[in-house]
């Protein structure tokens, strides 16, 4: 068995390899790590950790694009955007960008594939840059450093597929897979409490915390925020000047809708490699509406909450009205088995040691 060192959220990260020697204490300047956090994680050497990801040689390009989810409260049920109260759709927001946290490796891409009907990928982000042969390409300027924090192997145990077919992916790779964050690596989530009604952040930390144990990926509510949160999809996804050198934090927030009657939307952005077609995850964002009657009520905000957070991982609507993912809200307050298996699957994905 190998030890890696894995820290709680708000600590620097050290370097590759690198555990506490005996005796160690972090100074009281630091953070209180959360009550149950795993500081060393054993990982059985027996299994070979993956190759890294592997970097062009010729002529690449890294793309950069954002999913949306948009949902509606209509005669007090949430439906997609532009359609019947009982039908579902994916609007899509020009790309979203974010405030960077820790510094995160990129991966050569070019734009990802739409999910089906419900979601479009935005166009490449402008400052994009094409470099040509025989160099490697450089990376981009609005991409942090690669692979801050990304470990070996993922952080937490892979969640057991349970075989149930009710659940869609906002992005399907090539391979099959769907695609997800890295789970090799934490991912901080924050919250802009402005416009949230009482007790909103402790809903949130019980979302997170419901989401990462669904998947399996080490999403860890990291505090609040003064970033302005907004529905338009439009933030950037690498923010040094907020967050340091890393992909900005997934963003929880209450902000106007952008489409009538909406309760909340959501989404993912991701990179996509273009020699292997690979999309990871990087970062997304949670808009709820503040004006909205299910933001008074905590049951309802807490399942909205739940629904838009599914979307940031990569989890698209399903007709199947039982699943918290159907796109009409019936009272459904958990995750269902169908629900379940997608969160499982989006959690089972690869590291991504260049972004």
């Amino acid at each position: 068995m190998a030890v890696y060192w894995n820290g709680p959220p708000g600590w620097p990260t050290p370097p590759t390899g690198w555990l506490p020697p005996a005796g160690w204490r972090p100074p009281a300047h630091w953070p209180a790590a959360p009550s149950d956090w795993v500081f060393l994680i054993e990982v059985d050497d027996s299994v070979p950790a993956p190759a890294p990801a592997r970097r062009q040689s010729h002529r690449g390009a890294w793309v950069m694009a954002a999913t949306v989810a948009v949902l509606a409260l209509v005669a007090g049920a949430l439906v997609g955007r532009g359609l019947d109260p009982r039908q579902s759709a994916e609007a899509v927001a020009p790309q979203a960008t974010v405030q960077p946290a820790a510094p995160m490796t990129p991966a050569a891409t070019a734009p990802a594939e739409p999910a089906p009907a419900i979601s479009v990928q935005a166009p490449p982000s402008p400052n994009l840059e094409v470099f040509a042969e025989p160099v490697e390409p450089a990376r981009p300027p609005d991409f942090p450093p690669p692979g801050v924090g990304e470990q070996p192997r993922r952080l937490l145990a892979k969640v057991p597929f349970n075989g149930s077919s009710d659940w869609a992916a906002m992005t399907t790779n090539p391979d099959g897979s769907a695609a997800g964050f890295s789970p090799c690596r934490q991912w901080q989530v924050v919250v802009n409490l402005a416009g949230a009604p009482a007790g909103a952040y402790d809903l949130v930390a019980g979302v997170v915390a419901t989401v990462r144990q669904a998947t399996g990926v080490a999403f860890v509510l990291e505090g609040t925020t003064d970033e302005p949160a907004s529905a338009e999809a439009t933030r950037r996804a690498y923010q040094p000047e907020r967050y340091g050198e890393r992909w900005a934090p997934i963003l929880i927030g209450w902000a106007p809708s952008t489409a009538e009657n909406a309760a909340g939307q959501g989404g993912p952005q991701g990179v996509t490699e273009s020699e292997t077609g690979l999309t990871h995850y990087v970062t997304g964002f949670v808009a709820i509406d503040p004006d909205g009657s299910s933001n008074s009520d905590p049951v309802t905000l807490r399942a909205i909450l739940l629904h838009e957070l599914a979307h940031v991982v990569g989890l698209n609507h399903v007709p199947d009205p039982t699943q918290l993912m159907a796109p009409v809200y019936q009272d459904q307050r958990e995750f269902q088995r169908g629900d379940l298996a997608g969160l499982a699957a989006v959690g089972s994905g690869s590291c991504s040691p260049d972004l």
